[in-house]
């Protein structure tokens, strides 16, 4: 009986490392690398003029940054653009600022009595644009260039959405050395998954989409009731009906400071992993084969450590792929911590999400 239960139990960890090791190897050297391989198109085709565009942003009591960044988001070199702000009953001294601004590309619109919320704001910017293009980006969002849009579009090509890249601006402390590891990794997934005709997600600071496509989905209203998601639930409801591109160009980029707390990036998760439950189900049931099998491959060869020490050239095999993967991506999304330590980041991240995921649902629980 004693040498039954442990056959038993190494044949179930052995179907185990099997299956979550293929989920792995797909995930890391199809999906993923797959971003390394990809090439963005170089100039924008004018043979019909350039598409016009929309830069449609909410703001709410945001004067400080629409200081630092409106005359990068007025200046850019993009012939066709227009630029539509949304004021969200700001209490602040931004209607004022804005006001004060003379310039033929702005729109200054107040968001009416009794409505509120940054789907509500940007659904009247939307509603009142003219373009073929509409570009979201927030207030606290400052372009890498004046060819930002431009860069952008040079994707429209036979594109209904235009994935960008937002990075944040790294700072040398725990929490911003592990921001940096984060968006890149949330960045490679939803890029690479969009590449292999599988987009689950944007990033609602640097996207572009048609907007007879948003009005055909009927914008945000079949989750206007979500806090967030914007940007997530917009490309769940678009799926795979839509032509999409990604641009990794730098010109494209739009920075965002990170959080300079670990409770603000805590509540920030939180937020933004209860989007993730309104994601439509094969979405969600891939995020979760996708976790599951790297949560079950570190505790089945950590079991089989137990029993056979060797296991553990599985575990630097498996970090290997991962440094070799954030090496050949490195550059392309400006990922600034040591790559030999991606494979640390990668324990950790299978933890927090374990725990953030846990703590939500208790949270539920209680309520």
């Amino acid at each position: 009986m004693s040498d039954y239960l442990p056959w038993r139990i190494m044949t179930l960890l052995t179907i185990i490392v099997v299956f979550s090791s293929c989920i792995q190897l797909f995930f890391w050297l199809v999906q993923l690398d797959g971003l390394y391989r990809s090439k963005d198109a170089t100039s924008l085709d004018l043979a019909d003029g350039p598409p016009s565009v929309t830069l449609v942003i909410a703001i709410k009591n945001e004067v400080t940054n629409l200081k630092k960044n409106i005359s990068q988001w007025l200046d850019q070199d993009y012939p066709a653009l227009d630029v539509i702000i949304v004021n969200d009953h700001s209490r602040d001294d931004s209607l004022t600022f804005l006001k004060n601004i003379s310039n033929d590309r702005l729109l200054i619109v107040d968001l009416p009595e009794g409505k509120t919320s940054k789907k509500s704001a940007l659904t009247q910017g939307i509603a009142l644009s003219k373009s073929e293009w509409i570009v979201t980006t927030d207030a606290d969002c400052q372009p890498e260039s004046k060819g930002w849009i431009s860069t952008l579009m040079n994707q429209a090509k036979g594109a209904d959405v235009i994935l960008g890249y937002s990075p944040h601006r790294y700072s040398n402390t725990w929490i911003g050395r592990w921001i940096d590891y984060e968006t890149w990794y949330i960045a490679i997934q939803y890029l690479s998954a969009s590449l292999k005709g599988r987009p689950y997600m944007s990033v609602g600071r640097n996207v572009a989409f048609k907007k007879a496509q948003f009005d055909q989905v009927g914008g945000y209203a079949s989750h206007m009731h979500v806090r967030s998601g914007d940007d997530d639930l917009l490309v769940n409801e678009l799926g795979q009906k839509v032509g999409y591109n990604i641009s990794l160009a730098k010109d494209s980029w739009v920075w965002t400071e990170g959080k300079s707390t670990w409770g603000e990036y805590f509540q920030q998760k939180r937020r933004h992993l209860s989007t993730a439950s309104h994601y439509n189900f094969w979405n969600q049931v891939w995020l979760m084969a996708v976790y599951m099998s790297q949560l079950l491959w570190y505790v089945s060869v950590s079991a089989f450590m137990i029993w056979e020490p060797w296991f553990g050239i599985l575990v630097l095999l498996r970090w290997l792929m991962l440094v070799l993967v954030a090496h050949r991506s490195k550059n392309k999304l400006d990922l600034n911590i040591p790559v030999l330590f991606v494979p640390l980041y990668d324990v950790a991240i299978c933890l927090f999400y374990g725990v953030m995921s846990f703590t939500m649902l208790q949270k539920k629980r209680d309520w």
